[in-house]
């Protein structure tokens, strides 16, 4: 009897370790890195192109959009998830015209 209630109780942890997991990964941190160009400004987004073509809307804080310049590139951190729409984590200016 104590031995099926040690493997139901260990059996119920599993399972909830990880749909908790799964929770964790799809709906409150997923990351992009990525190199861009901001190709709009709004008062508390942007639109940036990603490197595939893509263009995405990014919220940004109202401090940092009057900073960036449009059609310049940037290395951005960008966090998405299902119950939050992208948001921007962290960026820095990148000088496309010294690469080679």
């Amino acid at each position: 009897m104590m031995k099926k209630f040690i493997l139901r109780f260990a059996l119920l942890t599993f399972a909830v370790a990880a749909i908790y997991s799964i929770y964790y990964y799809n709906f409150v941190f997923a990351r992009v890195t990525a190199v861009v160009t901001v190709e709009q400004k709004n008062e508390n987004s942007m639109t940036v192109r990603l490197q595939d073509g893509s263009n995405l809307q990014v919220k940004a804080p109202s401090i940092v959009i009057p900073l960036l310049k449009e059609e310049r590139f940037y290395q951005v951190s960008i966090y998405r998830n299902k119950l939050r729409a992208p948001h921007l984590q962290n960026i820095l200016e990148i000088d496309m015209s010294q690469s080679k």
